[in-house]
């Protein structure tokens, strides 16, 4: 048979162009969905709105990744060391609306000067609450052994980078995925090793210095 999407890509886009042109409700149909009527308010925003009256949706887990996996299917663990030719899913059946944007509205209502300000002030106020919890959990990494600490400082590392990538350019992370090359993530994880053995350097200093002093 044909071959389907083989990308979530693929089947975002294909879903987008299943509920924007419908499908007749017929016997046994697991989709169903037709154009409604819209308001002269309605219209000037909304370009279409779909009334789905019947939708099947099927979700299967293929396996497990990280929080930020680096893409594609390649990268997911594996569920079983033997393939058994089926997957743990579930269906999930509802309905609802679809609305469909005036495409040419929402491009001008992005450039407008209040809504940019307005996105630039979320984004440097979410930023600068990741960076407190940042240094919140950074300051905790004194109770765990050296190894822990070390793995706790790389992720976090590779994290803030990513952090003040996204902070400095926010409009580039709404267009694609904002990553680390590999030799990046190899640079920051050699700079918390080395700045774990200063920590440790200075903590023995002041330590030798108290017991000095005691004398």
């Amino acid at each position: 048979g044909a071959e389907g999407p083989s990308s979530e890509e693929e089947i975002r886009r294909d879903e987008y162009r299943a509920l924007n042109v419908g499908q007749d409700d017929t016997v046994g149909s697991q989709f169903a969905a037709h154009e409604a009527m819209r308001s002269r308010s309605l219209s000037e925003v909304i370009s279409k709105v779909m009334l789905v009256t019947r939708l099947r949706e099927v979700r299967a887990l293929q396996g497990f990744s990280r929080i930020l996996p680096p893409g594609g299917p390649e990268t997911l663990a594996p569920l079983f060391t033997t393939d058994p030719g089926w997957r743990p899913a579930i269906e999930v059946r509802g309905e609802g609306l679809f609305l469909v944007l005036d495409q040419a509205r929402l491009e001008a209502w992005e450039k407008q000067e209040n809504v940019v300000g307005r996105i630039r002030d979320l984004n440097h106020r979410y930023a600068d609450r990741a960076r407190r919890w940042f240094d919140r959990g950074i300051a905790l990494t004194g109770l765990l052994d050296r190894r822990s600490a070390a793995c706790v400082l790389a992720m976090a590392g590779i994290y803030e980078r990513l952090l003040e990538r996204i902070a400095a350019d926010p409009e580039r992370a709404l267009q694609r995925r904002v990553a680390l090359a590999p030799w990046e993530k190899a640079w920051v994880a050699v700079g918390s090793m080395l700045a774990l053995d200063a920590r440790a350097r200075r903590g023995r200093a002041r330590a030798g210095a108290s017991i000095g002093g005691r004398g």
